[in-house]
């Protein structure tokens, strides 16, 4: 598991591992989440990563899923039983051998 401070942290983090799931605030320093999703989904290691956003915005909470960079928007305060049963009800499919 690997926590960043801000946009481009998250960016370097995430294209030195592999994350199953990224979980990213849209209000970021540095960059948005919406701009490090964007950047991410353009890595081939990461095509079946699951991408969370955390906002704490109503409109953006209600984003449909695919239709930006994010597969989850979650309203913030989150709560952490919410986080693990969307992340596990969502989970993108491993890739097949």
């Amino acid at each position: 598991m690997a926590l960043a401070h801000s946009g481009p942290e998250g960016v370097r983090a995430a294209l030195t591992s592999a994350p199953e799931v990224i979980v990213c605030d849209i209000g970021l320093p540095g960059m948005s989440g919406h701009a490090v999703c964007e950047e991410l989904r353009k890595h081939a290691h990461l095509q079946r990563t699951l991408f969370v956003a955390q906002t704490g915005h109503a409109a953006d909470a209600g984003g449909e899923p695919g239709a930006g960079a994010f597969d989850l928007y979650l309203l913030k305060p989150v709560d952490p039983v919410e986080l693990a049963r969307v992340i596990a009800a969502g989970h993108l499919a491993p890739a097949e051998s």
